[in-house]
């Protein structure tokens, strides 16, 4: 609850969906994405400043038991690596992907922060990771997870390299969208076992000087997947 809450209870409102939106007296999580333009033909840069008061890294087990079980019913359930940068969060955390599991409800993680091994053991990651549905990753965190050099020439052929060395560590049933390119944003390649499925450019409405964000991007890789999951 703080100056932001309007603004989110209004976008939960006019999504064109059923939601249950609660709420807590702890002050919303801020993320702003900061794009610095060349006029050169040199690569734009992107950076992510997040507020460390989010309340994201103050779940703790008791809350999840209290109201873990409505959201099992959800045709998926998302979270993203930011909460192994906590003790207290990270125990949550493997406890909403084991409630997941279990459920047989479809469990996406998003590999975020992108340096997510400054902060937690690779281990840790690959634990939260274990049985996963979907994971979105960008390249060159999974090149870090995996201790190798990322060549961006090259690509579509270390997404490939770098899906195989995960792969063994998700669900059977998964998917995994790996993002690349000069912001690690414009591509993205969907992997399931039986090979690609996918792939997404953004970057021409990048390079015209627009910036789709991370959600709308997510937003429509996540439909896509569903529609597979329930095939």
């Amino acid at each position: 609850m703080d100056s932001y809450s309007d603004n989110l209870r209004l976008a939960v409102n006019e999504a064109a969906t059923s939601s249950t939106l609660q709420e807590v007296d702890t002050p919303n999580g801020t993320t702003i994405a900061l794009f610095c333009d060349s006029e050169t033909s040199a690569s734009k840069s992107r950076f992510s400043v997040a507020s460390p008061r989010s309340p994201y890294l103050s779940m703790d087990p008791g809350w999840i038991h209290e109201n873990l079980p409505s959201a099992l019913g959800s045709d998926m359930l998302t979270m993203d690596c930011l909460l192994l940068a906590s003790p207290d969060s990270s125990t949550s955390a493997h406890l909403v992907a084991q409630a997941a599991r279990s459920a047989g409800c479809l469990l996406a993680i998003d590999v975020v922060p992108h340096n997510i091994i400054d902060h937690a053991d690779r281990d840790e990651v690959l634990r939260l990771l274990f049985g996963a549905n979907l994971v979105t990753v960008e390249l060159g965190t999974l090149a870090q997870m995996f201790g190798t050099n990322c060549h961006p020439t090259e690509s579509h052929q270390e997404a490939e390299r770098l899906y195989n060395l995960l792969k063994p560590h998700l669900a059977e049933q998964h998917w995994v969208v790996i993002r690349f390119g000069s912001l690690s944003i414009e591509y993205s390649i969907i992997y399931s076992p039986d090979g690609p499925l996918k792939e997404t450019d953004s970057g021409p409405a990048i390079r015209a000087g627009g910036y789709p964000s991370g959600s709308e991007i997510s937003g429509s890789e996540y439909k896509f997947i569903l529609s597979q999951w329930k095939h």
